[in-house]
């Protein structure tokens, strides 16, 4: 099974490339439809809650504005789709999805972008989301806790092969298992598989972890990493980063998103200063 049925999360913003260079990356291996979806948000949202009372025709057109500057983020982000999509030889405007190619649609679906992204990766196999701070990546967050599917987080950078070096942070735990089998789809495709652990106490599942990826066909070399300042995500960041690995593979929230928040976490730093795709399940 692979990912066919791909959504990339779009906003008209400088980040759309990126994230629609790493969905359709992502589709290739498995002749995957990618839908690029922007959240259209309600304008009434605009309308400040508290304050100073304003007329019904300043509301109406703080309302019109804000709708008006959805429309014309709606509009750059399908023109920079179909340039994206145009030199690949892809058809934008398909009417359905074509399983023998990859394929795609841009969707403008009316709502709050965590709420439509939620609804609508119900039927999905990969999420595709701006890492950049922000709103953007506050819908990651609800992504990625609720959704229960792989998100795949991607950096304001130029995107290849994502299955080149696929590098897998493992500890043992839960939340590390259901990453590395969302992202098995990706590690059998790719020529170098290494699984990655930060300190000792690890080794004996790591072992355990590469004989089932062997039972899947998949040749997986360890690496053991020493903790970077108590962090092991720094750890497996910056050591995976170094040896030149086009994926990074993890588990999302191990621990509460609120511990996490308040204390820091392997989440927090790997999503902080990712210079390559992060595949994140929790």
């Amino acid at each position: 099974m692979g990912y066919k049925a791909i959504i990339a999360a779009v906003n008209g913003g400088t980040d759309d490339k990126a994230v629609m260079e790493a969905a359709l990356a992502a589709a290739a291996p498995f002749q995957g439809h990618v839908t690029a979806l922007f959240a259209y948000p309600d304008p009434r949202t605009a309308v400040p809650a508290m304050g100073a009372p304003m007329t019904p025709e300043v509301v109406q057109q703080v309302i019109e504005s804000t709708e008006m500057m959805a429309r014309k983020e709606a509009a750059r982000a399908r023109a920079a789709i179909r340039a994206i999509t145009s030199a690949r030889n892809i058809d934008l405007d398909a009417k359905s999805p074509d399983p023998s190619r990859v394929s795609c649609t841009f969707r403008t679906v009316f709502g709050q972008p965590a709420a439509v992204l939620l609804a609508e990766s119900k039927l999905s196999d990969l999420v595709v989301a701006s890492a950049a701070p922000g709103d953007a990546h506050g819908v990651f967050l609800e992504l990625l806790t609720k959704s229960h599917r792989p998100i795949l987080l991607v950096p304001d950078v130029a995107i290849g092969d994502l299955t080149a070096h696929c590098a897998v942070g493992w500890d043992g735990g839960a939340v590390a298992a259901h990453a590395l089998r969302a992202a098995l789809p990706l590690l059998k495709k790719s020529p170098k598989v290494t699984l990655y652990t930060v300190g000792a106490r690890h080794r004996p599942t790591s072992e355990a972890a590469r004989d089932y990826l062997r039972l899947h066909g998949i040749e997986a070399g360890l690496r053991e990493l020493e903790p970077e300042g108590g962090s092991a995500g720094l750890a497996l960041l910056h050591g995976a980063q170094a040896d030149g690995a086009s994926l990074i593979v993890a588990g999302g929230y191990g621990h509460s998103r609120l511990g996490e928040t308040l204390f820091g976490g392997n989440t927090i730093d790997l999503t902080s200063s990712a210079q390559v795709p992060l595949l994140l399940m929790h």
